[in-house]
């Protein structure tokens, strides 16, 4: 069985945002897998076949044994400062699209009280009128 890397992992790996490898997913440009878990992730092959060679594949990020390793404690943090920029721009993303969204509701909730109010006056005048 090939190898499943979950998504983070996996975006890591090729060097994209995890939202950016969600997005891939939903769009069909990259299939996705189950691990034994029931998690998903991405095989291996699917991430060379989807984006070609693989950035990062050995990057560890998992703290290192010893703490006096200047070096892989400054790897790491590069790392994680990286892992929350990316998870900024991801947020930033989902508010735009979230107020978009409430925006587009809110106009439609508006165009349907109208439609609504113009519509039942004109039932009503339409009423008068049979019973003339």
């Amino acid at each position: 069985m090939e190898k499943i890397f979950n998504l983070t992992k996996s975006a890591e790996m090729v060097g994209i945002s995890r939202m950016t490898l969600v997005r891939h997913i939903q769009k069909g440009k990259l299939s996705s897998t189950k691990d034994k878990f029931g998690k998903k992730g991405v095989e291996v092959s699917e991430l060379i076949r989807c984006y070609g060679e693989l950035k990062n594949i050995d990057v560890d990020i998992t703290p290192p044994s010893d703490s006096t390793d200047v070096k892989d404690n400054t790897e790491l943090i590069q790392q994680l400062k990286n892992t929350i920029e990316d998870l900024r721009r991801d947020k930033t993303f989902l508010e735009g699209l979230i107020k978009s969204c409430e925006e587009n509701l809110k106009s439609r909730l508006f165009g349907l009280i109208e439609d609504k109010s113009k519509g039942g006056k004109s039932k009503k005048k339409s009423k008068k009128k049979k019973k003339k």
